[in-house]
């Protein structure tokens, strides 16, 4: 019963050890599926729409300078060579466009992909109509076509593109949010996991020392009945021997007594007899237990073993994570310079609207210097000079929100540094519970060897025992040649004198 009972804390403890090792792997995997998840959203939602609607709001303003130097341009070459740059970028814009369009997901972003495409094609649609008006010569036209429709198609295009950069934005930052409460149940989830093995360790632990140690001072106590048996014994064989020496000096002065000491001689012997088998018997059972209590002790190792293995696999669980947890930052860093990228085209488009400023300052300039005849250019100068100030405060936005995103990238890295720090610490504590298995491992070694050295000692006692029948017998060979030879007991004083004087110096010896 002892033995299951000391086998059903060894399962017990190795199986609760392994599935919270199973259980901190699990859940940790979870938790980077779901980091993975909201950094994958991040990358296919949120930015690609970002640098299109920069890249976008870039090109308008570059093809609208475009258009209004080929409206004013009167140089034929200069005409042709700016109706090639604005096909160019009319091209590109598609471009983006088809490109765009294969990582748009659901509904709402489809929704505002349409729209973004139909301001788009709306605006490319005007400027071929202005180029067409331009080759032809018809300046003026094409200027009234620039004011009244060309104009509102350019805001309306800019309008979609921030809504997309707006949507991005909200994107971003639910999966930034999404990304910090993952990785705060990940701590959390393994911090607990890590109490609570090492609590469930050292209590296995402590039940299987304890459990020992009973065992052990319940064999000891065994051993020690066994051997004040066998002592007693001894005493009394010293008894008994000195009796048959002292009755065998008395014989020749004797004899008449004889019979009744011969009677008296074989009750003792009888007596001594069972008194050695019952010592032999114990002797049989303190080696048992002594068989027993190394068996358990080796039970007790290979469960240590066991728990030994198991913190291995944990320290490999631990360690895939630090790689998991590596991969995580080499993500969220890569977030940081896509983001980083984006900042710099913003930077560019706030470039391009203070230029377009300034063009616009000079054009303003030349139309009030040309009079009546400058004064449709300085219509157009004006309104250049208007959406290049709302270009640029759209690129200052847009600037401010990136840089938004770039620290909550930088707080998503400091969080992930966090999480590496916990995994070093649990790698660590799970060192210090391998240290503390191997030092149980080596108690139990010695109470083991001290177990085979009882075991010793118990096979001498037995051989003792084993000495002690066969003298006994040796003495129940005499009294029976004694009874044999009433008749003749003149002849043989001398002779049981002597055997009895040898038999007192035996018992002594074994006693001793």
């Amino acid at each position: 019963m002892r033995s299951l009972t000391l086998r059903t804390y060894i399962a017990a403890g190795f199986i609760i050890t392994l599935a919270l090792t199973y259980w901190l792997g699990f859940q940790a995997k979870e938790k980077l599926k779901e980091i993975n998840t909201h950094a994958s959203r991040i990358n296919q939602e949120a930015l690609p729409g970002i640098f299109l609607s920069g890249r976008i709001e870039t090109i308008a303003h570059e093809t609208g300078m475009l258009v209004l130097k080929n409206l004013l341009s009167v140089n034929e070459d200069q005409r042709a060579e700016f109706g090639v740059r604005i096909n160019d970028n009319l091209t590109e814009l598609s471009a983006r466009f088809h490109e765009y369009e294969r990582t748009v997901r659901g509904d709402s972003a489809k929704q505002r992909f349409d729209k973004l495409d139909a301001a788009r094609t709306e605006y490319s649609g005007i400027i071929k109509q202005l180029l067409k008006l331009s080759n032809d010569g018809k300046a003026q036209e094409a200027m009234e076509l620039n004011v009244t429709r060309l104009v509102p198609a350019f805001e309306n295009l800019i309008n979609a593109a921030r809504a997309e950069v707006a949507a991005g934005k909200l994107n971003s930052d639910l999966a930034a949010t999404g990304i910090l409460k993952s990785v705060s149940g990940a701590e959390e989830g393994i911090r607990n996991t890590l109490y609570t093995t090492l609590f469930v360790s050292l209590l296995v632990a402590t039940l299987i020392i304890g459990f020992a140690t009973r065992r052990l001072s319940s064999v000891t106590a065994s051993i020690n009945e066994s051997i004040r048996h066998v002592a007693g014994q001894a005493v009394a064989l010293n008894t008994v021997s000195a009796s048959v020496s002292h009755g065998a000096g008395e014989q020749s002065i004797a004899l008449r007594d004889t019979r009744n000491t011969l009677a008296g001689l074989a009750a003792i012997a009888d007596k001594t007899a069972e008194q050695s088998q019952h010592a032999e018997k114990l002797a049989r059972e303190a080696r048992s237990a002594t068989t027993t209590a190394a068996a358990s002790t080796t039970e007790m190792a290979a469960a240590m073993k066991a728990i030994k293995d198991t913190n291995a696999e944990m320290s490999a669980v631990t360690s895939n994570l630090s790689a998991s947890a590596g991969e995580l930052q080499a993500a969220v860093d890569s977030i940081q310079s896509a983001s980083r990228e984006v900042a710099k085209f913003v930077s560019t488009v706030d470039q391009m609207a203070a230029q377009t400023t300034i063009l616009a300052l000079n054009a303003t300039v030349e139309a009030a210097r040309a009079g009546e005849a400058g004064r449709s250019f300085a219509v157009v100068a004006a309104e250049v000079k208007s959406l290049a100030q709302r270009s640029g405060v759209a690129a200052r936005d847009i600037g401010v929100r990136i840089k938004d995103m770039v620290e909550r990238g930088e707080v998503g890295v400091r969080v992930s540094s966090r999480m590496v720090e916990s995994i070093r610490v649990l790698t660590h504590r799970a060192t210090e519970v391998r240290i503390g298995v191997d030092e149980s491992s080596a108690r139990a070694a010695e109470i083991e060897a001290a177990l085979n050295h009882i075991a010793v000692l118990t096979q001498n006692v037995d051989e003792f025992v084993t000495h002690v029948a066969s003298a006994v017998g040796d003495q129940n060979k005499s009294v029976s040649r004694i009874t044999n030879a009433v008749g003749r007991m003149s002849e043989v004083t001398e002779h049981n004198t002597t055997h009895a004087a040898n038999s007192l110096t035996a018992v002594r010896a074994l006693h001793d």
